[in-house]
């Protein structure tokens, strides 16, 4: 009997080790498919008693940065780098997009005109389109059709003799129909829903609540609003086609901002803090009836875009939309605004080039060669919820187009004029192109 306890116990233990093994190998190979998108990952249980934190090495400003890690005692966390996460950093940037969803972009535009074609004039706008993809949602969405005519907007800016007046119209509309306080609870991102809750429920709203109205009427009425954040604030601005520019507006405070030249936007108001100019912008204040708070100019020294205004038809409550908003804005970073914050983990979009974030709309750029059958034109045009394009010829009546078509013309000099109109026939820029036919 004595002689068999050892080969017993020998059998133990090499099952034990194929157990330990197989174990081992199950694990590993649940570990792998659980995280199959990473490089590298560690692990760890929280001791009792002690915070966790996440600490790395900002490649912008060279110093130490710190993100608490919530858990608690006991919890394993895993720390990983996933590849899917790409962090857009000053040198990485998205491909070339459009600027919009509707931009018209030929698919392989002559770089030089015809050989029978002399150019002699064209306009002067920069056509210098953004490489992020900004998405103006159509003024024929149902609930800005229902915003536009259940608050008789076009009636607010019948009689404005300018864009701007339009717009300063709106904006003290947006301000006198809502009381101020903090929006509890807070309303999804819906002009309509917002408007309702105030009525109803006599809520309350702030800075973004306002911000909301006023772009979404402006929308509804087919201009192109979209969503400003600052430092710890919500503005927003709107394309001028007059003033062929963005104009920054501020609904909370009921104003707007100007220096000896024009209507500024958030980026123009920043370039004058960073060059120590304080004095070259003049607040205007549109409601003297209402208190006002200061305006902090500081605020400007950080600021955002956001990509999108299509959040009616996304569907998602108000926290929500807020929490996405590190995901769906570009932040305009250089000297005096590059420290920034990282929100739960992942670096936000970020930018210093002019024309990502101020691009001009509705420009229209035309190319022109000789074929055959004629003078073929092509356009590559950037106008949000097109309808139509026009052009017309030595400056005679508009005639509707498509992106490409032919003109029987002889020998001799013409001008070419272009424009594009949207939706609700909101018309922009016009721009030409003088030539002569010398064959």
């Amino acid at each position: 009997m004595k002689k068999n306890k050892r080969p017993i116990s020998q059998s133990l233990k090499t099952i034990i080790v194929i157990a330990v093994v197989i174990y081992a190998l199950l694990i590993t190979l649940l570990f792998y498919f659980s995280y199959q998108d990473t490089i590298k990952v560690e692990h760890f249980v929280i001791p009792p008693n002690t915070s966790v934190h996440l600490v790395w090495k900002n490649c912008l400003n060279g110093k130490q940065e710190v993100s608490r890690i919530p858990a608690r005692t006991g919890d394993k966390v895993f720390i990983s780098i996933d590849e899917k996460e790409r962090v857009h950093t000053l040198d990485k940037y998205p491909l070339k997009r459009p600027v919009t969803s509707e931009q018209i972009k030929l698919k392989n535009p002559p770089k030089t005109p015809s050989r029978d074609i002399l150019v002699l004039e064209k306009s002067k706008y920069k056509f210098d389109p953004s490489r992020f993809s900004f998405i103006f949602i159509s003024p024929l969405t149902p609930k800005l059709i229902e915003l536009r005519k259940q608050e008789k907007l076009e009636e607010i800016i019948d009689g404005a003799s300018s864009e701007l007046e339009k717009f300063i119209l709106i904006m003290k509309w947006t301000r006198k129909i809502v009381p101020r306080g903090t929006p509890l609870p807070y309303p999804p991102w819906d002009a309509l829903e917002i408007l309702k809750r105030c009525r109803d429920e006599k809520l309350k709203v702030f800075c973004g609540q306002y911000t909301q109205i006023m772009v979404q009427s402006l929308l509804s009425l087919g201009y192109n609003a979209r969503y400003v954040g600052l430092a710890s604030h919500e503005v927003m601005e709107v394309w001028s086609n007059e003033l062929g520019k963005w104009l920054l507006f501020d609904p909370l405070l009921c104003c707007y901002y100007e220096s000896e030249k024009s209507v500024l936007n958030a980026l123009e108001i920043h370039d004058y803090l960073r060059k120590k100019q304080l004095d070259s912008i003049k607040p205007v204040r549109c409601m003297l009836t209402i208190s006002h708070d200061d305006p902090e100019l500081k605020q400007y020294e950080k600021f955002n875009i956001s990509l999108y205004t299509n959040q009616l038809l996304t569907g998602e409550s108000g926290g929500v939309s807020m929490q996405n908003i590190p995901w769906r804005r570009v932040y305009w970073v250089d000297e005096l605004s590059k420290e920034f914050s990282l929100d739960s983990g992942i670096l936000k979009l970020i930018t210093n080039r002019k024309s990502d974030l101020y691009s001009e709309l509705y420009l229209i750029e035309p190319f022109l060669f000789k074929t055959e059958s004629g003078i073929q034109v092509s356009l590559f045009a950037n106008v949000p919820n097109l309808d139509t394009l026009q052009y017309s010829l030595n400056d005679s009546e508009w005639i509707n187009c498509k992106q490409i078509f032919t003109l029987q013309l002889n020998k001799g000099a013409y001008k070419l004029s272009f424009r594009g109109k949207n939706q609700l026939n909101i018309i922009g820029q016009t721009s030409f192109i003088k030539f002569e036919i010398i064959k």
